[in-house]
């Protein structure tokens, strides 16, 4: 059911008492990338009954009411634009820091590489190596800087495995990619939308470049000082639990093909 078919009288939220999502709200996907974020973009479109969700990559002078975003001063910027008085629909996404920062380590790479990847393994690990302090960086740190305003990011619970927040207009989605599969009863509960999910969109093992982009995460070790600072972002403290992050930790630093 598109949304422009549902009825006028629906409640979301915790415990149903806030207006569902409406066409008049703005819908901003916040995420530092390679967390699920386009198959997000992909099935909001379609219940949304919009032509796109479009992917913002720069500050512009105008933004579209609904977007996807994937750095700070790009959301910095989107929200400065949003007229006062407006639903804001902020739904944020987070992943492993390990997996996603070798996930988007290779995206990138092979984003301006032609279709060839010209590095041996060793080549790619010590490129990798120095970039995995800021790939591993979280998200929920930037929050104040794009808000304008101090807020307490919400704490993940395993019941609706999501982290959710009502602040004034502002309405904070926090999900997790390994949660995925339960993210279209997540978004019917707090946005009253109907998705489903395409299967296995945009996923990098499956890429050309995914026979490199596997062997790598199979033998690369990360350094107890990037896992260390990883472990200690506001993503993991409040997003995952001790047993997760140490298992996080141990994969990370030991790896097994």
């Amino acid at each position: 059911m598109l949304l422009s078919e549902a009825p006028p009288e629906r409640w979301c939220g915790h415990q149903a008492t806030i207006p569902c999502f409406s066409l008049d709200d703005h819908l901003l996907i916040y995420t530092r990338g390679r967390c699920g974020s386009t198959s997000l973009q992909l099935a909001l479109r379609r219940a949304l009954g919009i032509p796109r969700l479009p992917y913002v990559p720069s500050i512009q002078p105008h933004y579209p009411p609904r977007a996807k975003i994937h750095t700070r001063e790009v959301a910095t910027s989107y929200m400065q634009h949003i007229p006062s008085n407006t639903t804001l629909w902020l739904v944020i996404l987070v992943r492993n820091p390990f997996d996603r920062s070798q996930s988007i380590f290779f995206q990138n790479l092979a984003r301006h590489m032609g279709g060839s990847l010209n590095y041996s393994q060793a080549q790619l690990a010590v490129r990798f190596t120095g970039l995995a302090p800021e790939l591993t960086r979280g998200i929920l740190e930037t929050l104040p800087s794009v808000l304008g305003r101090s807020i307490e990011s919400p704490t993940y619970n395993a019941s609706t495995r999501d982290a959710w927040l009502v602040a004034g207009s502002v309405r904070l989605l926090i999900l997790r990619a390994e949660d995925s599969a339960y993210w279209p009863n997540i978004v019917r509960r707090r946005l009253g939308l109907e998705i489903t999910l395409p299967e296995y969109h945009n996923v990098g093992a499956r890429k050309w470049f995914g026979s490199v982009y596997k062997e790598l995460k199979a033998h690369y070790a990360f350094s107890r000082k990037v896992v260390a600072h990883a472990l200690a972002t506001d993503d993991m403290r409040r997003l995952y639990s001790e047993q997760e992050r140490m298992s996080m930790a141990r994969r990370a630093l030991h790896p097994r093909p």
